[in-house]
């Protein structure tokens, strides 16, 4: 038995679960190892702790029920042509869902190493029938990082800052236009460094195209014509967005979540969220769901001291947001190392990582209500790289993608 189900069963018998501190040197070496460096300013330092937080267990939220969850079968396996961007650590846009066909992105060669060579790596774009588990389409790409649906198309943008168009019923490479910064970031390297957009997010939908970097600027693309509509300056290194109610909302770690009008550009500047201790979330995910925003964060030190002390309600924290105004709705807390993996209808699917393999444990979110379900065990590990209503894909050892069918409301 694992810990999280430990901490469902016993939770009223137990109380809380005391997390451990954070070992920097630890966390140091597992971001040493993510396949795909995002390299920016001093941001990127900031970021990396945000999402290397770790716990023992989940708190207070998962819902009482039977002892354990149903554990599911894989209902459709798929031989992917390398493995998926990302998923040997935490998938962060690398696949994504529309209508009844999932996008994804895998890499065969020059998948590791240095940074010079991430733009490089050999990649394929893959759509898959949710439904058949059939591969209906493939395109070979170079160096892709990340990729989104709509606007009347696929979209990925590349570690060279190469943002592409694709056919959506084709895979077929239509246009293309290549970001770089308005102006340099560092004055003892190179042109090309100093330029360099370094893309780590992507978004569709309110008439355009959303590519972020965490060198501070969000570029807003035509997705008629392919080209820079605006390059608009963010007061830190942008590392989650989400689309909502005509404007994109976007969080900057511990300055957290501001908005920009998808219309004209206007900006509002980013609103910590903090607790009454004075502690700040530093956030590092967004994700719109039945209509409200959900930021990902870590909980800060109190005000006034740069020493960790235990968040008396879970070291992570999910909060819903309202997205026109900013104000917090609800917290969810945890002290373990959760990640939203995927989002789809009403449900946030979430999942710790256990092992090298990935997880077993898959928690559902409910976006109206903020109830936490354990909701399934997968019968294999693997990591949630995107979800098709309740239907989950997860990318598994030896290049391989499964569905698994989540007996979920």
């Amino acid at each position: 038995m694992d810990k999280d189900e430990v901490a469902v069963q016993l939770h009223e018998s137990l109380g809380k679960v005391e997390p451990h501190p954070l070992d920097h040197e630890a966390i140091v070496a597992r971001a040493g190892k993510r396949r795909r460096r995002r390299i920016g300013t001093a941001g990127a330092a900031l970021s990396l702790l945000a999402a290397a937080v770790a716990a023992v267990a989940i708190l207070g939220g998962p819902s009482e029920g039977p002892l354990g969850p149903p554990t599911v079968e894989a209902s459709a396996r798929v031989a992917l042509p390398g493995e998926v961007v990302g998923a040997g650590d935490q998938v962060v846009g690398a696949a994504a869902a529309e209508g009844d066909y999932l996008w994804v992105l895998t890499c065969s060669r020059r998948c590791g190493g240095p940074p010079s060579n991430f733009e490089h790596s050999q990649d394929t774009l893959v759509k898959v029938d949710s439904g058949s588990g059939a591969i209906v389409a493939r395109t070979p790409v170079e160096g892709a990082g990340v990729v989104a649906v709509g606007e009347g198309g696929v979209w990925t943008a590349g570690y060279d800052g190469t943002v592409t168009h694709y056919d959506p019923q084709t895979g077929k490479a239509l246009s293309s236009v290549h970001l770089l910064l308005p102006k340099p970031v560092c004055t003892d390297c190179s042109e090309t460094e100093a330029l360099a957009f370094l893309p780590n997010g992507i978004v569709v939908g309110e008439g355009a195209v959303w590519v972020s970097t965490a060198r501070e600027y969000i570029a807003q693309i035509d997705p008629r014509t392919t080209e820079v509509v605006r390059m608009l300056p963010t007061p830190g290194g942008v590392y989650g967005m989400a689309l909502a109610g005509g404007s994109l909302s976007y969080s900057v770690g511990l300055f957290g979540v501001g908005r920009i009008d998808a219309a004209t550009g206007d900006r509002e500047p980013p609103r910590p969220i903090a607790d009454a201790e004075g502690r700040e979330l530093q956030l590092d995910y967004l994700a719109v769901a039945d209509g409200s925003l959900w930021a990902r964060g870590a909980w800060g030190p109190p005000r006034g001291t740069h020493k960790y002390v235990p968040h008396p309600g879970g070291d992570l924290s999910l909060a819903r947001l309202d997205p026109q105004t900013g104000r917090v709705e609800q917290m969810v807390s945890f002290n373990n190392y959760i990640w939203v993996h995927a989002v789809s209808g009403p449900h946030l699917w979430l999942a710790s990582r256990d092992s090298r393999a990935g997880s077993r444990n898959v928690y559902a979110v409910s976006a109206g209500s903020g109830k936490v379900e354990l909701a399934a065990r997968l019968a294999e590990s693997g990591t949630i790289v995107g979800a098709v209503g309740t239907s989950l894909w997860v990318a598994r050892p030896g290049d391989v993608l499964e569905r698994y069918d989540v007996p979920i409301g």
